[in-house]
């Protein structure tokens, strides 16, 4: 399945799925949501109780509300559920990873 099928089936339910979980963990990126505070955040947050660790790309995720979506951030640094970095980052760790295999 193609991944941009499978980032417009996900949901917050998908997560309930065993074998979803081994595909979203084997599939990076997979965007999950538009909004940070509306469809990223709880995402994540429920990708964690789940023992899944999300990495949130802060700098490519939209927002509904700037102030929200800027609270949603801040919570997920703090809760340490996620990992969250930024696009020039995450192309980084792809391009060293890309360069070891």
């Amino acid at each position: 399945m193609a991944l941009r099928t499978l980032a417009a089936k996900a949901s917050v339910r998908w997560f309930t799925t065993p074998g979803c979980i081994f595909m979203i963990s084997s599939v990076a990126p997979c965007p999950l949501g538009i909004a940070m505070e509306i469809g990223i955040e709880p995402t994540a947050r429920h990708a964690g109780d789940l023992g899944t660790i999300p990495v949130v790309i802060e700098d490519a995720c939209g927002t509904g509300h700037a102030d929200a979506a800027q609270r949603s951030c801040q919570a997920l640094h703090f809760a340490g559920d996620a990992t969250m970095t930024d696009t020039e980052a995450f192309c980084a760790a792809l391009a060293r990873a890309g360069a070891r295999a």
